[in-house]
């Protein structure tokens, strides 16, 4: 294998020296070369369908094999005449090509007489036939076509060439009628599996000489040469890989795996080679040759290099499993979105490729995850083993997270974080088995970064669930939903979404992603009717009231000592626009007076000056409105506590917890109409007010200030304990897991 791969490097150098030759004459005629070739190799690909390849892994029958090479041999002698002389590039362009075609048979050639020994696992003849014929024909012919173009005797081996092509091909056709004199003509027809992957294959490989020389120029394509050689480096590293490892699915398999669980190591790696390696080509490229490419594109084709080789890695997978049409189906994303984006919009040949190679990142990562995950042996588990990814309550949020903060306690259950541990208010000791060094609920980050964030920590969570023996993993914060994507396949997955959450689901790629969770909750029925109508299968959960005894009661020593000079009326807010604090534009003159007079006071928390005035429309705060900014958590629940009434003027809400914090404490809430939730009676609630009509607003106010002794708040509110929330989980997780649960005696 090493011994090949090095041959096949230094025919490199012929190549290149060729490359040097045509650019003394221009970068057009060395562009134009470059996209012809690509073209030919294309058609090359689809003509032989590799059907070598795919006779050793006894795909196809050995007599359709020979019956179609005699067809396509004359197919491939008449589409390269034409192809030529149509496209009347010139004797010296020519010559190149045919020369370089010669390649292709003679490898032809080479698989073609050694085909029966390969079929039974030797491999001796071929491999010592096809060193000779590196030589012979990969560093040999582009020499001579150098020599040619050098003295002017193009015209002399031209003819030559296509002697010779004439004749190699001939006599594979004369072996091939005497291997299939007797076989029907219908086994001609070429395979449709091994022909589409064979064309997506070469397709791929030769993409970006087709783009550039087709899109941006074949100038453009001379320009950058030096930096596209190294992707036919990489094309024939992967093809000596794939033809050493094509039956050995252990040791490839086996290697996989290796990769992935050293993923950020091989990319950090990558990256910095990378960047060493542009340097270096572009120092030794405009030093020696006079050849300015910009480092950029040095260090994307470095990348190209190193996806030929690893889409052959896949391929070998994809082979040993017998799991061909994924990979011809990633194959077929990765070149629609390249040509899409390519002919689509105006773009710059750098952002072309930087875009080229991010999709085949993208693309053929997620096929190998999607090919390690699901090719796992079932796994049985002595108990249920429960990650929580969650936020925690931390000064800046201090009611994020406090569902799973109350569940998980005293549980045996682990925890994932998207935020540094350091910033939780309680301690959790050892449950916490990852943190972040960022916030990702910082908003200040740009949402892109906070997405690749997203991703890259999703996968770290998938890796330590592995490590603990994780199996039900539970998200109760939605942009960490994608550690569904690169886990065991016997891992079970369960969505929690809380509120505005679920508006991601509209949204490529958390609704596909969403789909394969095993079970969905949504906290409040506007978000569960809400993606009802989505066609999501989901199942609507309580909230509970999230005061710990210890708050209660220092809440209540505080509210006992508290006079209550006036009637105050709170609202707990932020700074988005379906809070509706527009709804304060407008306020009637008899409440006007009563906060002028200080019988009446307004607090509105959780938002700044600015914004109340900005969504107010008023130069000043007015009289009795009260805007403290965003509060502590103890200080916003003794902001409730000590009010008459709780506003929630908001046209939406998923099930708010300042709900039940103000049910909890005696204080009526002022609801607006549009909004419904477990165990909330909202059809008989007289509170109730049209979030639409300003007027319907302060008329309920009004209603409740003079009525607030006729009702009994328990009537429309039935609070849920957390323990009960928690007990319908367990149950959930435990028939979930079934038959895998083994208990061990």
């Amino acid at each position: 294998m090493y011994k090949l791969t090095s041959y096949r490097l230094i025919a490199q150098i012929a190549s290149f020296i060729l490359a040097i030759s045509l650019r003394n004459i221009s970068d057009e005629v060395l562009g134009t070369y470059a996209i012809s070739l690509s073209i030919l190799s294309v058609i090359s690909a689809v003509i032989t369908y590799e059907g070598t390849f795919l006779v050793i892994s006894r795909n196809i029958y050995p007599s359709n094999f020979f019956t179609n090479l005699k067809f396509n041999r004359l197919v491939w002698i008449l589409t390269t005449f034409l192809i030529l002389f149509y496209a009347d590039l010139g004797v010296i362009i020519t010559m190149c090509l045919v020369g370089f075609l010669l390649t292709l048979d003679f490898e032809y050639f080479i698989n073609l007489i050694t085909l029966g020994e390969r079929v039974r696992g030797k491999e001796e003849r071929f491999r010592k036939y096809l060193g000779n014929k590196i030589i012979f024909t990969e560093f040999l012919f582009p020499i001579v076509s150098v020599t040619a173009i050098y003295f002017n005797l193009a015209d002399i081996v031209l003819p030559i060439y296509i002697l010779i092509f004439l004749a190699i091909n001939f006599y594979m056709f004369v072996l091939a009628s005497k291997r299939s004199s007797n076989e029907s003509l219908i086994k001609a027809i070429p395979s449709m599996k091994g022909t589409t992957t064979a064309f997506l294959k070469r397709t791929d490989s030769q993409l970006q000489r087709l783009v550039i020389g087709s899109i941006f120029g074949p100038a453009t394509l001379g320009a950058i040469y030096p930096a596209l050689l190294i992707g036919r480096a990489g094309s024939i590293v992967g093809n000596i890989w794939y033809t050493y490892y094509f039956n050995r699915s252990k040791q490839v398999i086996s290697a996989g795996n290796i990769f992935l669980k050293n993923l950020p190591l091989i990319v950090l790696l990558i990256s910095l080679i990378a960047v060493i390696y542009a340097f270096a080509s572009q120092w030794f490229f405009s030093y020696f040759f006079n050849w300015n490419v910009e480092l950029f594109v040095y260090a994307t084709f470095f990348f190209i290099n190193l996806q030929f080789l690893y889409k052959t890695f896949i391929r070998s997978v994809i082979t040993n499993i017998r799991r061909i049409q994924l990979f011809n189906l990633a194959l077929i994303t990765s070149i629609a979105l390249k040509l899409i984006y390519a002919s689509t919009f105006s773009v710059s040949l750098i952002n072309w490729l930087f875009a080229s190679v991010f999709v085949d990142i993208i693309v053929f990562c997620f096929l190998q995850f999607y090919i390690y995950l699901f090719q796992k042996p079932n796994i049985t588990f002595d108990k249920v083993n429960v990650l929580r990814v969650t936020n925690l309550p931390t000064q800046d949020f201090p009611a994020s997270g406090l569902t799973s903060h109350m569940i998980s306690d005293g549980s045996d259950e682990l925890l994932a974080i998207p935020f540094p541990k350091s910033l939780c208010i309680f301690d959790y000791r050892d449950k916490i088995i990852l943190d972040l060094k960022i916030d990702l609920r910082n908003k200040k980050l740009f949402k892109w970064f906070r997405l690749i964030i997203s991703i890259y920590y999703s996968f770290l969570i998938s890796k330590v669930a592995k490590k603990n023996k994780i199996n039900l993993v539970h998200v109760h914060w939605v942009p960490l939903m994608f550690v569904r994507l690169f886990s065991l396949k016997d891992t079970e997955f369960v969505l929690t979404i809380h509120g505005e959450d679920a508006r991601y689901l509209d949204y490529f790629p958390f609704k596909q992603i969403a789909k394969k969770y095993s079970k969905i909750f949504v906290v409040g029925s506007y978000w569960t009717n809400y993606l009802k109508k989505r066609n999501f299968k989901i199942t609507e959960i309580p909230n509970f009231s999230p005061i710990d005894n210890n708050v209660k009661v220092s809440l209540k020593n505080k509210l006992k000592k508290t006079k209550k000079e006036h009637i105050k009326l709170c609202v707990v807010a932020s700074e988005k626009s379906h809070k509706n604090l527009k709804i304060f534009q407008h306020v009637p003159n008899k409440f006007t007076k009563m906060l002028q007079n200080k019988e009446l006071l307004i607090v509105i928390a959780g938002i700044s000056k600015e914004y109340f005035l900005k969504v107010s429309k008023n130069n000043s705060i007015p009289d009795g409105f009260i805007i403290p900014g965003r509060l502590s958590r103890f200080d916003t629940l003794f902001s409730i506590g000590s009010s008459d009434f709780l506003l929630i003027p908001s046209f939406t809400e998923g099930n708010p917890k300042v709900v039940w914090e103000s049910v909890e404490m005696g204080v009526f809430p002022i609801i607006s109409s549009s909004l419904k939730f477990y165990g909330y009676d909202h059809e008989i609630y007289p509170y109730r007010f049209d979030p639409n009509n300003t007027e319907d607003f302060w008329k309920k106010i009004n209603l409740a200030i003079n009525n607030r002794d006729e009702h009994i708040i328990e009537d429309f509110f039935s609070i849920t304990d957390h323990l009960s929330v928690q007990k319908e989980y367990n149950a959930m997780y435990k028939k979930l897991l079934g038959n895998k649960i083994v208990i061990v005696q």
